[in-house]
C-alpha cells in the first residue's frame, strides 16, 4: 500500500511554500503536464493556459497575500512557474471555451470533496 507523503514546514508562507515545492517538483511537474493535457482535452492549450494562470494568480494574490507568497515559494522551490494552474485547475478544465474563466466570485474550491 503506498503512503501519503508527510511535509513539516517551518517559517512564513514564503518559506514553506519553498520547502513544499522543493519536496514535491517531481510530483508538481507530473501534475502540470497532467492538467496540461487536461486543459488541451476541453480546448485550451497550453498558451492560453498559463495566460489564465496568471489571471488567477493575481486574483489570488489579491484576496489572499499570504496564499499568494506561499505560491510564490512553491513555484520557486519547484521550478514550476504556474502554480496557480493547479490551484485554479478546475476551474481551466471545466469552462466551456467561450465563457470567460476569470473568477467571477471569491467562492472556489481547489479540493476534492471525499466519495461517499
Amino acid at each position: 500500500m503506498s503512503t501519503i507523503a508527510l511535509l513539516t514546514t517551518e517559517g512564513d508562507a514564503h518559506a514553506c511554500g519553498l520547502a513544499h515545492g522543493r519536496r514535491f517538483a517531481r510530483e508538481i511537474a507530473d501534475n502540470v503536464a497532467t492538467y496540461l493535457a487536461r486543459f488541451a482535452a476541453s480546448g485550451l492549450d497550453r498558451d492560453q493556459a498559463f495566460a489564465e494562470a496568471v489571471k488567477w494568480r493575481r486574483a489570488i494574490e489579491t484576496l489572499s497575500p499570504v496564499y499568494g507568497e506561499e505560491m510564490r515559494g512553491i513555484a520557486e522551490g519547484s521550478g514550476q512557474s504556474a502554480i496557480a494552474l493547479l490551484n485554479a485547475r478546475y476551474e481551466l478544465a471545466f469552462t466551456p471555451p467561450a465563457a470567460p474563466r476569470y473568477p467571477r466570485s471569491t467562492a472556489s474550491a481547489t479540493w476534492s470533496p471525499p466519495v461517499t
